[in-house]
């Protein structure tokens, strides 16, 4: 068996849960959990890499040393953990591995560094409603269903389980005592409130450190149209809350010192140079960090969308550049990122700008539909598909494409900023 817990020594928390390594024993709420050895391995592999990918090949030659394994055997402990933990608290990346959601709060020593909790590190707290029943009822399943349309927008983020956001319900809570105890970055706070004729639905992202709101939006509907209104006004949320979460990150690490030696860190770094890119060194800088994070996680699927959307930059942007050469690249780089993470709308998203560009409109399409299927409520998605049409001759299809996008977020720039869509179309 792996020798994975003797130079552990350190013991992590997670919620009702204490792992210690070195004693081979896991706690809930100060009582023993039985776990198999093998199954404890596992725990304690995907722990002391929380928030990582960790691959499935990797997993069973650290676990099951010197063995042949067949891959059902890893299923069956992953399994047994969930059983345990809840079935959110391990994600599983599809072909490639698995990965530890619930971000344990590690010992002060080394939560003492430069980084403090993951990049990305989020919880939805139970949602904040004055009555009972059915009302109740509604708080709860809209905390779950935000939880779970945030994991599926921010694909890279770390999503704290809502059976663990669950234990805090009814309880006085500080922005920073959550953040110790699950070392987490951030949480989301709401509140839910009925007027005579409407619901309102009201949301703040909190950064646990200092208890600030960094970002907040009220949303409502009609009392009347609450049944079937109500996945999209929590899809719509996502959306907002994913891209206010990715940019309050890209701001916090554009302020840390040099060098950074994470990977997501430094694809961060670089999407915030090139969301402000006004000229192509720019560009070429913010692919270098892509492409130096792609050197220690060669499948990270931001940093790979993020380097083929440099590759367009150039490509439009550039008229002295090896044209063919780009489009080969980012035919590549868009393939490598469909790979990574075909649950990722915005990985199809690229695949279809570089069908595009290589004027392959069928298959642009079909990467559209992907995206679209994955994404259904996304503006941007959406606005892609308008833009696709426009641009083969479809504008009776794109125009209603376009009035839903912007109807689901009038302030997105990918959609009210772009300059292939003439001003006429977008009134």
């Amino acid at each position: 068996m792996a020798d994975l817990t003797r130079a552990s020594g350190p013991e992590y928390r997670f919620g009702p849960f204490q792992l210690n390594p070195a004693e081979r024993q896991l706690l809930r709420d100060g009582n023993v959990v039985a776990l198999g050895p093998r199954a404890f391995d596992l725990l304690v592999l995907l722990v002391q890499r929380a928030g990582q990918l960790v691959g499935k090949e990797e997993i069973l030659r650290l676990v099951w040393p010197g063995l042949v394994v067949e891959e059902n055997n890893l299923q069956v402990q992953v399994s047994a953990l969930r059983k345990v933990l809840g079935h959110d608290a391990i994600a599983t990346i599809p072909s490639l591995g698995y990965r530890f959601v619930a971000a344990p709060d590690r010992p002060p020593t080394e939560r003492a560094g430069r980084h403090g909790p993951p990049p990305l590190s989020v919880i939805v707290m139970p949602f904040g409603l004055s009555g009972k029943g059915e009302a109740g009822d509604l708080a709860y399943a809209l905390t779950q269903d935000l939880t779970t349309a945030l994991r599926q927008k921010s694909r890279s983020a770390i999503v704290i389980s809502h059976g663990l956001a669950e234990t805090y319900r009814g309880k006085p809570v500080d922005p920073r005592d959550v953040g110790q105890q699950l070392n987490v970055r951030y949480l989301v706070e709401g509140s839910l409130r009925f007027t005579s004729e409407e619901f309102v639905f009201t949301t703040q992202l909190v950064e646990t450190e200092t208890a600030a709101q960094l970002w907040s939006q009220r949303d409502g509907l009609p009392i009347v149209t609450l049944g079937d209104g109500q996945q999209e006004l929590v899809m719509r949320t996502a959306s907002r809350l994913s891209r206010a979460l990715w940019e309050t990150e890209q701001r916090r690490v554009a302020r840390l010192p040099q060098p950074l030696s994470s990977a997501m860190e430094l694809a961060l770094r670089a999407g915030a140079l090139l969301d402000n890119a006004d000229s192509l060194d720019i560009v070429h800088a913010a692919r270098e960090l892509y492409d130096q994070a792609l050197c220690i996680e060669p499948n990270l699927a931001p940093a790979l969308i993020g380097r083929g959307w440099t590759l367009l930059r150039e490509f439009q942007d550039d008229r002295h550049a090896e044209r063919e050469q780009i489009l080969e690249d980012l035919d590549e780089t868009s393939r490598r990122a469909v790979v990574a993470d075909r649950h990722n709308s915005k990985a199809w998203s690229l695949r279809q700008h570089a069908l595009e560009w290589a004027w392959r409109w069928e298959q642009a399409l079909e990467a559209n539909f992907e995206a679209l299927r994955i994404d259904p409520y996304s503006s941007r998605v959406l606005g892609d598909r308008a833009h696709l049409f426009t641009i083969i001759g479809r504008p009776e299809e794109a125009l209603p494409l376009l009035e839903r996008a912007i109807a689901l977020d009038p302030r997105d720039p990918s959609v009210v900023n772009r300059p292939d869509f003439p001003g006429d179309f977008l009134v």
